[in-house]
């Protein structure tokens, strides 16, 4: 159930690929309500035996969107609320998910 609530998406940007090769980070987007201690345990269930070194959060809030848009509709329309979380793992360690090329 957790891991729905979650919805854990992988986020590969041409920035997040550098940040995986210098310092071996995972990007993902979540639920903006979800917490640190249950991302963890989300990735732990759907990766077993990775260890987990860091885990770094960021929320990027809702913006107005364009004019030509509200033009059309004629009320304020603001984008969603995302967050980012940056996932870094021990040394040795790897998710089969993001395969790049070294």
């Amino acid at each position: 159930m957790l891991k729905e609530w979650i919805n854990l998406r992988p986020w590969q940007t041409v920035k997040s690929q550098e940040q995986y090769q210098k310092r071996h980070t995972y990007t993902f987007l979540v639920n903006p309500h979800a917490t640190r201690l249950q991302i963890k345990v989300v990735l732990k269930e759907i990766f077993p035996g990775i260890k987990i070194q860091k885990i770094r959060t960021t929320t990027r809030k809702p913006v107005l969107q364009k004019k030509t848009l509200r033009q059309k509709l004629n009320k304020k329309i603001y984008t969603k609320t995302k967050k980012k979380v940056f996932v870094q793992l021990h040394p040795g360690y790897s998710l089969p998910l993001f395969k790049t090329t070294e």
